[in-house]
């Protein structure tokens, strides 16, 4: 049995953590809660709608960032689209038909 464990979590810019122990001193479940620095206010949420039927949708939300973006049809059924971020205000999404719905930007 080694003398002692050593964990590192190493993230660029964020947080690094060490810590070295015996293996005698570990308890038999260990919980860490590691908290990074504050990401920028949340809330800001844009919804597109299209009204005309187009394989490609190009969203303009505006929300300073790359959004998570969930995509459904005209009837509210969850599509899978190929979602491509043009900047951070412009999102792309594509379609394999031409489609009318809504892009979720969130």
């Amino acid at each position: 049995m080694p003398e002692t464990i050593e964990l590192e979590l190493l993230l660029p810019d964020v947080l690094a953590l060490r810590v070295v122990l015996p293996p005698d001193v570990l308890p038999a479940d260990i919980a860490a809660v590691i908290a990074g620095k504050p990401g920028p206010p949340g809330g800001s949420t844009y919804v597109h709608t299209q009204t005309v039927a187009a394989a490609v949708w190009t969203v303009a939300h505006n929300l300073g960032r790359r959004p998570s973006v969930a995509v459904t049809d005209h009837l509210g059924n969850l599509v899978l689209a190929d979602v491509r971020y043009l900047d951070d205000d412009l999102v792309q999404v594509a379609h394999s038909t031409a489609i009318t719905g809504f892009a979720y930007c969130n």
